[in-house]
């Protein structure tokens, strides 16, 4: 795969930048993603927690926060398997420090070398054989509907935290 990085105006990124007090590599990202307009930047930049979204409106928000409450009353051995990715990575970094606050000690997997993308058999196969109870897939997961079944069929919850599309 070959990146094209498009061409952005360089007095927009200087004007963005002195206008909203950012460095220039900030309003480069904003120029590039075609956030310009001062009411979207201003909004992008916002980092008043008021205006998050807030997460309890996803459908059963509340049966996965209840299910993880459960992991760490019951000391349960959890899994969170992420992608190979940056933003899989993230995702697996973020949730595993985010489960440790919560006092869970989850272990954590992602794909190497000629594994493939998402949720595998031999993850959830080995997750079982260690005696494992909840996998939590982040950046994954969504297509991965035979593992999960799998998943189930052991005795292992699945949740899944994926922003890609049901194929």
């Amino acid at each position: 795969m070959k990146w094209i990085k498009e061409d952005i105006d360089q007095s927009l990124v200087k004007a963005m930048s002195r206008r909203y007090g950012i460095d220039t590599l900030s309003a480069s990202i904003l120029a590039r993603r075609k956030v310009t307009e001062p009411e979207k930047v201003l909004y992008f930049l916002e980092n008043d927690q008021r205006y998050l979204h807030n997460p309890f409106l996803f459908e059963l928000m509340e049966d996965a926060v209840d299910r993880i409450l459960l992991a760490a009353d019951e000391e349960e051995k959890v899994l969170v398997f992420g992608d190979s990715d940056t933003d899989g990575v993230t995702a697996t970094t973020l949730m595993v420090e985010a489960l440790a606050s919560s006092g869970i000690k989850a272990t954590w997997r992602v794909p190497r070398g000629e594994e493939a993308y998402g949720l595998s058999m031999a993850a959830v196969d080995d997750f079982a054989k260690d005696g494992g109870s909840l996998i939590i897939t982040v950046d994954c997961g969504i297509s991965n509907h035979e593992e999960v079944l799998h998943a189930a069929e052991l005795g292992i919850d699945v949740i899944i935290c994926d922003h890609h599309k049901l194929q």
